[in-house]
C-alpha cells in the first residue's frame, strides 16, 4: 500500500490543497490543468427552441426557456379537453394544444440537457478519483459531501466573458463611444471565421508568460481575467477604431 502513496506523492510534487473528509480526515487533492479536462467530450444542449415563420416565410429558430414558469408560478400551457382530431386550425383551442406541446417538448429537453450534464459530471468525477487523489484515499469517500469537497477542489473555475466585462468596467474604466468593450465589438462588422475567442485570449497570455497549464490552474480566476483584459485592451481598441472608420468610409461613399 505504501507504494501506491509514494507513487503519488513523488509523480506530484506540487503542494496539492486539502479537504477534510467526512471521517474528519485531511484529504490531498491535485488541481486539474486548465485545460485538462479537454479530452473529455462536452456536449451543450443549449435553451429549448421552436421554428417560427417570420414575414417572407423565412423560418428562425426563437429560444423559450421554460423556468420561467417555476420563478414566476405562472400556470404552463394546458391540454385543452377537445380531442386533437376535432380542433381546427387557428382556433382558441388549437392555439393552445400548440403551446401545450411545445411545453411538452420542452420540459423533454430539459430532463435530456438534466442527464447530458449528469453523464459529464460522472466522467469528470471518475477521472478526477482516478488522477487527482491518493488510492489509498478512494474507500474514503463515503458520502456524497466527500465527492463534492474533491470535486472543487480539483477544478478550476474557467474565466467568463461577463468575467472579462466586468474587468473592464471596475479595474480598466474602459468603454468605446459610451458602450461597453464587448457592446461594441458585437456591433462591429466581421468576418464569417468561428473559434473560441476567450480560450485563445488565454492562452495568448499564458503563452506570453511561459506558464504551463498548471500553473494557468493556480491562478484566481478573477486574477487571470484582469491580466487578460490587461494583454488584449490595445488590440481591441484599435479592432473598434479601424471598425469605426471603415464604417464612416462606406457611408460617405453611399452619400456621393
Amino acid at each position: 500500500m505504501d507504494r501506491g502513496r509514494r507513487s503519488f506523492k513523488s509523480e506530484h510534487r506540487v503542494k496539492m490543497p486539502t479537504v477534510v473528509l467526512s471521517d474528519e480526515k485531511q484529504c490531498e487533492v491535485r488541481t486539474l490543468g486548465i485545460y485538462e479536462l479537454d479530452a473529455i467530450e462536452r456536449t451543450d444542449p443549449g435553451l429549448f427552441t421552436y421554428p417560427v415563420e417570420m414575414v417572407g416565410g423565412k423560418i428562425k429558430q426563437v429560444e423559450w426557456d421554460i423556468s420561467k414558469y417555476e420563478e414566476t408560478g405562472k400556470e404552463p400551457p394546458q391540454k385543452p379537453d377537445t380531442p386533437e382530431h376535432l380542433i381546427e386550425e387557428e382556433t382558441e383551442e388549437w392555439y393552445m394544444l400548440r403551446d401545450y406541446t411545445r411545453y411538452q417538448a420542452a420540459l423533454l429537453h430539459r430532463k435530456e440537457s438534466n442527464e447530458i450534464v449528469a453523464q459529464y459530471y460522472e466522467k469528470v468525477l471518475g477521472y478526477i478519483l482516478a488522477n487527482c487523489i491518493d488510492p489509498e484515499d478512494i474507500p474514503r469517500i463515503v458520502i456524497d459531501e466527500d465527492l463534492d469537497k474533491i470535486y472543487a477542489a480539483a477544478t478550476v473555475p474557467q474565466v467568463t466573458m461577463s468575467m472579462l466585462a466586468k474587468a473592464l468596467r471596475q479595474t480598466f474604466n474602459a468603454s468605446f463611444d459610451d458602450q461597453e468593450i464587448f457592446e461594441a465589438m458585437d456591433r462591429a462588422t466581421g468576418g464569417s471565421g468561428a473559434y473560441n475567442q476567450l480560450r485563445k485570449w488565454e492562452m495568448d497570455w499564458a503563452n506570453k508568460f511561459g506558464l504551463s497549464d498548471v500553473e494557468i490552474a493556480l491562478v484566481p480566476v478573477e486574477e487571470r481575467a484582469r491580466r487578460i483584459c490587461a494583454m488584449m485592451l490595445d488590440r481591441w481598441f484599435e479592432f473598434l477604431e479601424l471598425d469605426k472608420i471603415h464604417k464612416k468610409n462606406a457611408a460617405d461613399a453611399l452619400s456621393q
